[in-house]
């Protein structure tokens, strides 16, 4: 069974920040001064954090193949036209690229500066004080104008957009599962500021049932550092960590993360109250009521 999705999201900025650094190269002469052989670096804030300062939209594009257990060529999920069954899935395998678009802050509410200098020798760098007015022009005498850099649109932002691709495997009754994850980000590129979503390879074993689930992810963060997870889902209620190490355990610390999820569950289409709702792919026949045997009162 093949399944294709889009979701568009609206956004409204809270602040923004970020830098670009294209080339650095320094050396520490002493504990008064810093001599940099190169330096080429963008960066932007916005100094007022208020609610909607600025507007963005996303947009995420999912395609997702399933096997199913049993005949599908007729099923509609939750609908009183396949009888009301549950059909599950023996494995599926989806694709998506998620967050793609940008978000836009008003011109006058950003701070830029674009520098590309040289042979610069930083002297009494630890008295050194930022602008409270502006953050970002530490650097401004050695720059003619620090308003031209890189980057074209200072007040514009890429959202962290990445390709995902997943295959989840039904290993026993509908109950444990296997899940495997790729996750590739996407840089936002040279002329424009954006976060980078961080790259990562798991593997989740997992036990589900309609009131709890439970599973234990475990992942190379950007390829290279391996982590271990945990999450519990009770009824409506989910709490987990991909980095279960950064919380327990005396580490080095890349990452650390916590989430709770909320949600109300629709089990069954209204329409289908009373009729028979077996699951694991069984399949009685379209429109089949459950019928009352009496060998078992």
């Amino acid at each position: 069974m093949f399944m294709a999705g889009i979701s568009i999201s609206k956004f409204f900025p809270i602040a923004g920040g970020g830098a670009n650094i294209y080339d650095v190269d320094f050396v520490v002469d002493n504990d008064s001064v810093i001599n940099y052989n190169d330096f080429v670096v963008d960066a932007m804030y916005t100094p007022n954090p208020q609610f909607n300062t600025g507007r963005g939209w996303g947009l995420d594009l999912g395609f997702t193949y399933q096997r199913m257990l049993g005949e599908a060529s007729t099923y509609y999920p939750n609908s009183s036209k396949y009888g009301c069954r549950d059909n599950s899935y023996k494995y599926k395998i989806g694709v998506s690229i998620m967050d793609l678009g940008s978000i836009k802050f008003p011109e006058d509410q950003v701070l830029y500066a674009g520098y590309n200098f040289s042979n610069f020798d930083w002297e009494q760098y630890q008295e050194a004080e930022a602008n409270e007015d502006n953050a970002v022009d530490l650097f401004a005498q050695q720059e003619g104008n620090i308003e031209q850099g890189e980057v074209r649109q200072p007040n514009k932002m890429s959202l962290p957009t990445f390709i995902s691709a997943q295959l989840d495997y039904n290993a026993w009754a509908s109950r444990i599962y296997i899940n495997a994850t790729w996750i590739q980000g996407i840089p936002a590129g040279r002329r424009i500021f954006g976060v980078r979503h961080a790259n990562s390879l798991s593997v989740t074993p997992r036990y589900e049932s309609r009131w709890i689930e439970f599973s234990v992810p475990f992942s190379l963060y950007e390829y290279r550092y391996p982590q271990m997870g945990a999450a519990l889902r009770l009824g409506p209620l989910t709490l987990g960590t991909d980095k279960l190490w950064s919380w327990i355990a005396n580490t080095n610390l890349y990452c650390a993360d916590v989430y709770v999820h909320l949600k109300i569950p629709i089990f069954s289409n209204p329409k289908c109250r009373g009729r028979f709702q077996p699951s694991h792919g069984l399949n009685r026949g379209p429109g089949k009521k459950w019928k009352h045997c009496e060998a078992y009162d």
